[in-house]
């Protein structure tokens, strides 16, 4: 495993990290962000051994970005890296993490540790995202206007997920469930599947010991519509 794919947007990283890396053997190339090197790989139809990826970027999302990844490279092994310690372990949808600073050395048993991890589940985009409504809406709109309405839906569904957070904590059942179903009904006109189903479970159920966990699967279903969403309608 020697080429390796570094997304970092400050540039006496990139700088650095290619230095270090090529010393060790690996051949590189550099992207300043996760569009980029989207569209890089898209460009190139490239799938390099490894992809090293900063976290904390404008722009994408990292949980999007390896969503992203996920679907284009499904064969990469995907490592996170910043400069603050993530907490819960390895970072979601990524195989091993890095604290910067780090050297070459490191690096290299970081990326045998993503070779040995058991690899997170990939995007699903036949269960995630339903076609047929994404082809209905594309015939009556423009792409631009359509991505604009997906990224309202997931801001909204994430700004409300975090209410239902605090009434998690505060034990508002009611509060709760009004806004799992407004996530529903907004993910289910946009059909994003798994949203929507995960949405319309937490309204029925409301607040249990199970709520957190399908909390985390919200989280996780809007990252992965994002990352798809990212692919189907790249930045202009």
């Amino acid at each position: 495993m020697r080429t390796v794919l570094l997304i970092d947007d400050d540039a006496v990283s990139r700088e650095l990290f290619t230095v270090l890396l090529e010393a060790e053997g690996y051949t590189l190339r550099a992207c300043a962000s996760g569009e980029d090197a989207l569209h890089l790989l898209q460009k190139e139809s490239w799938h390099p051994d490894a992809i090293l990826t900063d976290m904390q970027m404008p722009g994408i999302t990292s949980t999007a970005l390896a969503a992203a990844l996920q679907i284009r490279c499904p064969q990469s092994i995907l490592i996170g890296m910043s400069a603050s310690q993530p907490t819960g372990g390895t970072p979601q949808g990524f195989r091993a993490f890095l604290l910067k600073p780090f050297n070459g050395s490191q690096f290299t048993q970081a990326l045998e540790r993503g070779a040995a991890a058991e690899a997170p589940p990939q995007a699903a985009a036949t269960l995630d995202l339903d076609e047929t409504v994404m082809a209905a809406l594309s015939s009556s709109m423009p792409p631009s206007q359509l991505r604009q309405l997906y990224a309202l839906c997931l801001s909204d569904a994430r700004k409300r997920a975090a209410s239902m957070r605090a009434s998690l904590a505060t034990g508002d059942d009611a509060a709760f469930r009004r806004e799992a179903h407004a996530i529903k009904g907004g993910a289910s006109m946009l059909g994003a599947r798994t949203l929507s189903s995960l949405a319309r479970q937490l309204e029925e159920q409301g607040i249990n010991q199970d709520a957190s966990r399908r909390m985390d699967e919200i989280m996780a279903a809007a990252a992965r519509l994002e990352g798809m969403l990212v692919l189907r309608f790249p930045a202009e």
